[in-house]
């Protein structure tokens, strides 16, 4: 609605379809298809996140002090959302 000037209802319609779309597809349970869909989408806007802190860490402008953290962070924060997607994932598909 914001960011991309979609009309509210069509995005509400967009977010609700994907993880029906997928029940539709063949998943047993759809509280497990919402599970993995957040997992999916949640874990790559975490990294996302870690990413912009990295290319905003590399402008000249001095930073807020609370976003000075050590270099290792984001790219731990990376990990630890990469390896839930994969935890995810493999979860699901043993299941």
């Amino acid at each position: 609605m914001y960011d991309l000037k979609i009309d509210e209802y069509f995005s509400w319609f967009v977010v609700a379809l994907v993880p029906f779309l997928i029940f539709l597809a063949g998943a047993q349970d759809f509280i497990g298809v919402i599970g993995f869909t957040g997992a999916i989408f949640g874990g790559t806007n975490g990294i996302l996140m870690s990413l912009m802190y990295l290319k905003l860490r590399k402008k000249k402008k001095p930073l807020h002090p609370i976003l000075k953290w050590p270099r290792f962070v984001p790219y731990l924060v990376m990990l630890v959302f990469g390896l839930g997607i994969v935890y995810e994932v493999i979860y699901q598909l043993l299941t």
